[in-house]
């Protein structure tokens, strides 16, 4: 496969977003420039009948994914014998081997469709051939293994990533013949349906955020095809007033809304909640929310709002940080020590006193430094080889904890 299309973070396990429970396992990934998605292991179809290639002897099933780019508004119209529950999807990509299926186009290729004006049109004209293909709008490629990889840029569906942009995607396979629907994600859709009939899509996998650090394989949460967002919210900050934080922001509206989850992190990765607000839970007109942080960390602190709809559906939104000066921090040398060690912070916290440790709690030294210092010599000679544990407390009561090594 051209290295283009087959990107190793796309479908490998960085890329792996689910499987339907039968064989088909789905991927989905993106960089700056452009989407990828693609499936694996549709060598046969639904009845059985084998895949040899991709080039129409006996391979013969269609793939399509659906693209939420507008945030819930778009078409609920049928595409073959595929409908929506609601009106969201923007966009499809479509792969089809050797059939005549939808919107009267011959298959044995690949296309971009854009809903506009109340009706699918044509936003990339099929393109030849139907195996691989390399064409800078739809890069394509195909495997005998039942491998399908596309690349479509951003720009082919008017659609810019980051922080403020929400995506989703609805992927479903069909048999060759148009009579069934044999493998979908998210699995909550629906797979199987009688031959010839319209099955109704419901659910999708909705990013609340597609801005740097978002790892598609496991940020993204199956969310029903609703024709509304549960809650709007319209701005979120986090301001230093005096040593604490304060958090405000509002929602436009507000449908089957439950509560605020609020969550703080020192390294903007690992999060944990440090309050709960309810919400109206139904509200047409503006809502404010307040919440204080009381006593945060030194250095960086990061907020961001968990919210909760009274389904359970969990959205997040975007990350807000604040700054309190310089981290409090002690530095011992050498480190492990012979004779003696120096302890060392930076110049702006003077040293109160220090206490020293040893492993079973027991005190081996205390002193209170009698002028402002912020470089103490201490002395162990007469002390164990061992670890000891160095407590530091500085003039405005805060504290900092080392370890050293004595030899």
């Amino acid at each position: 496969m051209d290295a283009l299309v087959n990107n190793a973070s796309a479908f490998s396990s960085e890329g792996f977003i689910g499987s339907d429970g039968a064989g088909v396992n789905f991927y989905l990934h993106w960089d700056a420039t452009y989407l990828y998605f693609g499936w694996e292991g549709g060598q046969t179809h639904y009845n059985g009948s084998p895949h040899t290639d991709c080039s129409g002897t006996q391979s013969s099933d269609m793939y399509f994914v659906g693209i939420d780019t507008q945030n819930d508004s778009g078409s609920n119209e049928d595409i073959g014998i595929v409908s929506f529950s609601n009106s969201v999807i923007d966009y499809y990509a479509v792969y089809e081997n050797n059939y005549t299926h939808y919107n009267g186009s011959q298959g044995d290729g690949r296309e971009l469709w854009v809903f506009s004006g109340g009706n699918w049109i044509s936003a990339i004209p099929r393109l030849h051939p139907a195996d691989n293909g390399m064409d800078g709008q739809i890069d394509f490629q195909c495997s005998p293994n039942g491998s399908v990889r596309f690349r479509i840029s951003w720009a082919n569906i008017s659609f810019t990533p980051g922080p403020n942009s929400p995506i989703a995607f609805t992927f479903w396979n069909n048999n060759g013949a148009n009579n069934w629907l044999w493998a979908s994600f998210p699995t909550a859709n629906p797979v199987s349906t009688s031959s010839g009939a319209t099955v109704t899509l419901t659910h999708k996998l909705k990013f609340n955020s597609t801005g740097s650090g978002v790892d598609p394989s496991s940020d993204g949460a199956i969310v029903s095809l609703s024709t509304s967002l549960p809650i709007e919210l319209i701005d979120f900050d986090a301001i230093a007033k005096d040593a604490n934080v304060e958090l405000d922001w509002s929602t436009a509206s507000e449908r089957s809304s439950s509560h605020f989850d609020i969550e703080h992190s020192i390294d903007g990765a690992l999060f944990e909640s440090i309050g709960r607000l309810e919400t109206a839970g139904e509200s047409s007109i503006l809502q404010h929310y307040e919440f204080e942080h009381v006593d945060p960390a030194s250095g960086n602190n990061y907020y961001r709002l968990a919210h909760y709809d009274l389904d359970g559906t969990l959205s997040y939104s975007d990350i807000e940080s604040v700054y309190f000066g310089k981290g409090k921090s002690i530095s011992i040398f050498p480190n492990p020590v012979n004779g003696s060690f120096t302890i060392s912070t930076s110049e702006d916290y003077n040293i109160g006193s220090f206490s020293v440790f040893d492993m079973q709690g027991g005190l081996v030294e205390q002193k209170s430094v009698i002028q402002y210092r912020n470089n103490i010599e201490v002395e162990t000679t007469e002390w164990r080889n061992g670890v000891y544990q160095v407590l530091v407390v500085y003039l405005d009561g805060t504290t900092a904890v080392k370890n050293i090594i004595k030899q």
